[in-house]
């Protein structure tokens, strides 16, 4: 199972998981009502295929299945307002990869209530502010979650550096939290 990113090239759809990682997908129907630049959850085997796979893919891929990632909010400019507490898990799902910003995250919900996240700008260079907004629920039992931020935009260029990126969140003890990442620009 991976993260990963649909894209298409010289009409192939393939899924880049990192960096590194890029699968030419061999049974392209399971994705074809999905359009290029969606995150998803996938689940998938490497196999190996009788034609060529091309250049800018390392793998031929056989997508088991998929599941788009909710996308949130961005916001290019600084946003003053506090949020609602949440946890954020640092673990393979939360990452900064392909563009974008994804988290795996934990609040208090009912199930019922849309519950909104925006990241912005933090306070520091090379800082993002997670911002929660539960909609005032805030008593249910603790969900699970993964939701992504296309940040591209925001993203520094390191000139092949490697630097520092963190993430601010208020945390369920409403204390601050923050998260950090080492982060290059491709190049």
């Amino acid at each position: 199972m991976a993260i990963g990113t649909l894209r298409s090239r010289d009409g192939i759809r393939y899924i880049r998981v990192d960096e590194s990682s890029v699968g030419m997908i061999v049974n392209p129907e399971v994705v074809e009502d999905y359009p290029d630049g969606t995150r998803m959850y996938i689940r998938y085997r490497c196999v190996v295929i009788s034609s060529t796979v091309p250049d800018y893919c390392t793998d031929a891929i056989l997508v088991e299945w998929v599941s788009p990632l909710d996308m949130g909010e961005v916001s290019p400019v600084r946003l003053t307002r506090q949020g609602d507490p949440m946890t954020v898990f640092k673990n393979w799902m939360t990452s900064i990869e392909d563009g974008f910003l994804t988290v795996s995250y934990a609040a208090p919900q009912d199930g019922e209530t849309i519950h909104k996240f925006c990241v912005c700008p933090g306070e520091k260079e090379n800082e993002f502010r997670l911002i929660h907004d539960a909609n005032g629920d805030l008593d249910g039992h603790p969900y699970t979650g993964i939701i992504c931020f296309y940040i591209e935009s925001m993203l520094p260029d390191t000139k092949g550096k490697t630097v520092t990126l963190s993430l601010t969140y208020l945390e369920l003890d409403n204390t601050i939290k923050t998260l950090t990442f080492d982060y290059r620009s491709p190049q």
